[in-house]
């Protein structure tokens, strides 16, 4: 089975999240972190769920045709059955979490670093080999990038039609400096384009 990766835009994007358990509370921090509409709703709650404010849980069964009012569901209950009927009464992207080739997307592991984001799949085979590679990814890409993009975009916004600007910027070393420190890097390397 061969996927699309793509990026929903999350502003008015409300999410479906059924199942209270660790797998759901994965799948609700991706989706919190995208600042994405997200409603819960379980018959229990694990612990991570418990600590979590100004949320929209619902502590019930999953009413029968509810997935049809939601941009994007995930089915993540331990019970296959139920995972099924969502699946069939959604008229949109299902994740199930519970047999991936059953629903029509996957929502991948990612890391964020402000607009820097970067998602990979192992198509459900190993949940461990994921957080295997989101560890190295974090250490990577750490929370510098979001400084750094924020630069980036700032000097493509400036100087967009300097391209040996725009290629010098794309540096290493400029990944750990402050703000003052990369403007007088660039006020440096401008006179010398002459």
């Amino acid at each position: 089975m061969s996927y699309l990766p793509i990026f929903i835009k999350n502003k008015d994007c409300h999410v479906l999240i059924v199942g209270g358990g660790r797998i759901a509370w994965n799948k609700y921090k991706l989706c919190k972190e995208a600042k994405m509409n997200i409603t819960v709703v379980a018959e229990q709650f694990c612990e991570a769920f418990q600590h979590e404010e100004n949320a929209d849980f619902l502590e019930r069964p999953y009413i029968d045709g509810e997935a049809s009012k939601y941009e994007l569901v995930i089915a993540a209950t331990n019970n296959t059955q139920v995972n099924t009927v969502i699946s069939q009464q959604a008229k949109q992207f299902v994740c199930r979490t519970d047999a991936v080739e059953k629903g029509n997307c996957l929502l991948p592991s990612a890391i964020h670093r402000g607009d820097f984001v970067i998602s990979w799949t192992t198509g459900g085979a190993s949940p461990f080999l994921s957080k295997t590679i989101k560890q190295k990814l974090e250490t990577t890409f750490d929370e510098d990038y979001e400084g750094y993009l924020t630069f980036l975009k700032a000097v493509r916004a400036e100087h967009k039609d300097n391209k040996a600007l725009l290629r010098y910027v794309v540096a290493e070393r400029f990944i750990s400096m402050t703000d003052e420190e990369r403007w007088l890097e660039i006020k440096k390397f401008i006179p010398t384009l002459n």
